[in-house]
């Protein structure tokens, strides 16, 4: 809409040269009214589609402390460059003074857990408040990401009291990894780097990402229209909408839908536009059929449309996607390029097993021949409805009455002897068993276990620019400039109001002032550097 009123008020501009100023104002005036309306409706989409969610904290309870991650054996490995040498507080300082963590391209703070108690330093700049979300209110991605990691460490640290031991480490907010991998196995230059993932080609620590903890870029709405805030919730709308929908009533057809372009980064998404050149490619060879399995048209709302299809893909752009788990969610037959870039989980999936591998190299030929060939495999064999113990009531595969493996087609270099729906089904399962927020938040106890573990340092102090941070101070920055989004993380976590309160010590008034003003009621968080 504003688009258009802008639209309108520029060519009455240019017909009418002595209007412009009016012009101008008009379209200001415009702005603030549409902004003022969508504010208000936003307010009441978050604020009353969040309501559901204080009822969970009602059954509140510890989880096993003796409990450890399924990702164990990656968290040591993650862990291996820094174990013989271990991780000094002068390496964390040198690199917080350093600068260097600039080539992260992305917020960075350093944190200090001391007995219980979590401390901010924040490294790179605030920019005009709290990452202010270019989308307007409610849209909490575009300034959430330094907020949503301190809840999260708040939230491992409420789950597990006295178990997570002292620890000074620095996340960075980047879409990309950043610390390069030493090279033959020399010690690292310097300390540990927590991100949202990693590659092959660099060392960073995968720490689980924003959309764990909120509603990022999902946008996944109720029968009501009100926004799911939280990956637990999300995941359980996901599987109530589809878990009864049999994979082969779903459209026989590929389907990804997604940003193709990056204006700051345009090197990214070359995966992605090649496969958006496919239907057009096919159709050019003569392979109108062979186009029409690739589906471009359907109109994604929101992450859970890519549901109705039996196939839903997972392209890479040149780091992780945050819509991954929502897909394996689906119970669709999720198509993948092979996985170089991984969150925390990404590692333990295996292609043929829980995804159908593609060539990137030949992506529209391959992927239209496992597309027909699973169809002709789907339709062939008998239909069940897709849950928890389907593969062991049903037992699909090389079982099934008149069924032929599907390696030959859906593989060059292995065979994986499995029917789709068993793909789809460990897909799922995989999620279900191991992406759980109990998974999420073990596993980010046991990284900052191990990192503890190799810390030289007999005593953890707050670095010099470090904040006690409470959970409403956290709330206070997800405050600005919306008040809104403030209500929005109350209402999904009312324990943020009262965590923390006795292990902060008093803040001298001088410290109080440089971390938070407050204007008009707001919360604004002043840059200290």
């Amino acid at each position: 809409m504003l688009r258009v009123l802008n639209t309108i008020c520029k060519r009455r501009s240019v017909r009418t040269g002595g209007l412009v100023a009016i012009s101008v104002n008009l379209v200001v005036l415009l702005n603030f009214f549409v902004s003022y309306l969508h504010t208000t409706r936003t307010h009441r989409v978050y604020v009353l589609g969040t309501r559901k969610l204080p009822e969970a904290e009602a059954n509140f309870t510890l989880p096993d402390p003796s409990a450890s991650s399924y990702y164990q054996q990656w968290i040591q490995r993650d862990f291996q460059p820094w174990r013989a040498a271990g991780i000094s507080t002068e390496l964390v300082d040198a690199y917080a003074l350093s600068g260097k963590w600039h080539e992260c391209l992305g917020e960075v703070l350093r944190f200090q857990i001391i007995n219980g108690s979590l401390w901010i330093d924040h490294l790179s700049e605030r920019h005009a408040g709290w990452y202010p979300a270019r989308l307007g209110p409610g849209a909490l991605s575009g300034k959430g990401k330094i907020p949503y990691a301190i809840l999260a460490l708040l939230d491992v640290l409420r789950h597990y009291p006295g178990q997570i031991p002292d620890v000074d480490a620095i996340i960075h907010t980047s879409d990309f990894s950043c610390i390069k991998a030493t090279p033959g196995g020399l010690q690292p230059l310097g300390p540990p780097i927590l991100g949202y993932n990693s590659d092959p080609a660099h060392e960073d620590i995968p720490f689980p990402d924003y959309s764990y903890w909120g509603h990022e870029y999902t946008r996944l709405r109720d029968e009501y229209f009100y926004y799911w805030h939280g990956w637990d919730l999300q995941y359980k709308w996901i599987r109530e909408l589809y878990q009864n929908t049999s994979l082969v009533d779903r459209q026989p057809e590929a389907i990804w839908r997604g940003r193709v372009a990056d204006d700051d980064y345009p090197e990214r998404d070359a995966l992605r536009r090649d496969y958006q050149k496919c239907p057009a490619q096919l159709t050019k060879q003569g392979r109108a059929d062979d186009a029409a399995l690739i589906n471009q048209q359907f109109d994604v709302d929101q992450i859970s449309d890519n549901c109705r299809f039996r196939y839903v893909l997972y392209l890479e752009s040149m780091a992780w996607s945050t819509n991954g788990r929502h897909k394996f969610s689906c119970g669709s037959v999720i198509i993948s390029n092979k996985m170089g870039y991984y969150e925390f989980f990404t590692r333990a999936l295996q292609p043929g097993v829980h995804y159908v591998e593609v060539d990137p190299d030949n992506l529209c030929d391959d992927l239209v021949n496992k597309v027909r060939y699973m169809n002709e495999v789907l339709d062939a064999g008998p239909t069940h409805k897709i849950g928890g113990q389907s593969m062991e009531r049903q037992r699909l595969g090389l079982e099934m009455t008149n069924q032929r493996s599907v390696s030959s087609v859906l593989t060059k270099a292995s065979e994986y002897n499995l029917h789709p729906q068993q793909i789809a089904d460990a897909g799922l399962k995989f999620i279900e068993d191991h992406v759980q927020m109990e998974d999420v938040r073990l596993y980010v106890k046991d990284v900052l276990k191990e990192y503890a573990s190799l810390h030289t340092a007999t005593q953890i102090k707050p670095s010099w620019n470090a904040v006690c941070y409470t959970g409403q101070l956290v709330l206070d920055q997800f405050a600005f400039p919306y008040r809104l989004d403030k209500q929005v993380v109350i209402q999904a976590y009312p324990w943020l109001q009262t965590f923390g309160q006795d292990s902060c010590p008093a803040m001298p008034d001088s410290k109080a002032t440089i971390e938070s003003m407050t204007v008009d009621g707001l919360a604004m968080p002043q840059s200290s550097k």
